[in-house]
């Protein structure tokens, strides 16, 4: 269970600060920091391992509304104009 809790912590915490690192280069924008959105992330890891474990089909996976909600809000929150140009680090 530590061993877990350990993987859980560390993808945290990278996911965490590689948010941090995209707000303030300016690709990311929004009132959500970087926890919120690693947390996010993480939630919806977990959720659909935790379908993919009670055998739910893969239609019934993409079907998600959680991953269109996903995609929204990133596609909200990425500056446009610095992908465009290829801004990124």
């Amino acid at each position: 269970m530590q061993t877990i809790l350990n993987i859980n912590n560390v993808t945290k915490f990278s996911l965490t600060a590689f948010f941090k690192s995209e707000i303030e280069a300016g690709n990311i924008t929004g009132e959500h920091s970087p926890a919120v959105i690693a947390n996010y992330i993480l939630s919806l890891q977990f959720g659909l391992a935790v379908m993919a474990r009670n055998e739910a089909t893969l239609r019934a996976l993409r079907a998600l509304r959680a991953l269109k909600a996903l995609i929204k809000l990133f596609t909200a929150q990425f500056n446009p104009t610095r992908i465009e140009q290829g801004i990124h680090k």
